[in-house]
């Protein structure tokens, strides 16, 4: 369905605001209430299987316990990750929903299984768009995949972050509240970079993000915020293309920026990272 947006909203592992993160009823209600793209985690099982898991242990969001490295698929399928929900695969949020995917790299061995995936299955870089805190883990990615849009994401915006993202050759930045503002996106989109904000629960943020420029937010209450965004853009409607729709240089998910080639200069690994 297209969609007239001045903004994309992202569901953060899902709509975790409602359902239990990083599972198939999460990403599926993010996409009932309207998401353009839905962010999930990966982590590899113990037996190599790319799963879903913001956290490094499963203590926190399922009634299990250990490390999610030290579990097999199988064992992770025992867990209870919220109201009867299982730890899902990649494999299955892809045929789950049919929006865009974030996927996070949380752990460095996940690289690996990624490329692997998007090798065998060259029409998931159509659909998958990976993100990390780290450079280390888009930098593989980046140098096999030129029809790639990946993302550096980090807590706070700066200028140094705009020329680590450049200097990386990522398509846009993910980018915490601190320390952004209406001149730094400006700044960003000059360089040739979008730049979405979280997180963004009501419309309050939604309506600074628009004001300021931004591309997207990312939001664990989708059913709060797209009815505000809605009626924002048809208030805007007669006042011409909206923001990040009219231009020759930024493009909407799934579609790639282009670009020269990426800059060849020392890019540091990584940026704090959220929570």
């Amino acid at each position: 369905m297209t969609r007239l947006r001045t903004l994309r909203v992202t569901g953060h592992r899902g709509a975790m605001g409602y359902m239990p993160e990083n599972t198939l009823a999460s990403y599926r209600r993010a996409v009932a209430d309207g998401v353009d793209e839905v962010e999930l985690d990966l982590r590899l099982s113990k037996d190599g299987e790319v799963v879903l898991m913001h956290d490094a242990d499963v203590d926190r969001t399922t009634d299990g316990h250990g490390a999610v490295a030290d579990l097999t698929l199988a064992e992770l399928r025992r867990l209870d990750a919220g109201n009867g929900e299982r730890v899902p695969t990649l494999g299955e949020a892809i045929d789950a929903v049919d929006v865009t995917i974030l996927a996070e790299i949380k752990a460095d061995d996940a690289v690996a299984a990624l490329r692997r995936i998007l090798t065998g299955r060259p029409d998931l870089r159509r659909r998958i768009q990976p993100m990390s805190f780290h450079a280390r883990h888009l930098t593989p990615l980046l140098a096999e995949f030129d029809d790639l849009r990946c993302a550096l994401l980090a807590d706070a915006g700066s200028d140094q972050l705009v020329e680590r993202a450049v200097g990386l050759g990522v398509a846009w930045i993910g980018v915490g509240w601190k320390g952004t503002s209406p001149e730094l996106i400006s700044r960003a989109h000059d360089r040739g970079l979008e730049y979405c904000l979280w997180p963004a629960p009501t419309s309050v943020e939604v309506d600074r993000a628009r004001a300021w420029g931004a591309d997207g937010v990312t939001t664990d209450y989708p059913a709060n915020v797209i009815p505000a965004l809605a009626v924002g853009d048809r208030a805007a409607a007669g006042s011409g293309p909206p923001r990040g729709l009219g231009s020759a240089t930024r493009t909407m998910p799934g579609e790639r920026s282009v670009r020269g080639e990426r800059s060849a200069r020392e890019v540091p690994d990584s940026v704090e990272e959220r929570p």
